[in-house]
């Protein structure tokens, strides 16, 4: 067994998956784009009803992935636990 697998198989899990972090930061840009839609003027060709409606959205949505990533987190660190 070479250094590079001993480094591998002693190396812990408990740091974020790229999945997760992914996720997190996914989640985020949904959010802030849904913000920006509130926040700003007309940047593209939609009505204030549909740029609201699109925005509360955008941030309902981006609320439910962290909400799931939070909990597919938990989940994972009660498995590494057991």
């Amino acid at each position: 067994m070479d250094f590079d697998q001993c480094a591998v198989e002693n190396m812990s899990f408990n740091d974020l998956s790229i999945g997760i972090i992914f996720s997190f930061i996914i989640s985020f840009v949904y959010a802030g784009l849904g913000l920006f839609l509130l926040i700003t003027d007309n940047v593209f060709s939609l009505s204030g009803f549909q740029k609201s409606g699109f925005g509360l959205i955008l941030i309902a949505y981006g609320i439910f992935r962290l909400y799931r990533t939070l909990k597919q987190k938990k989940e994972n660190d009660f498995e590494e636990d057991e």
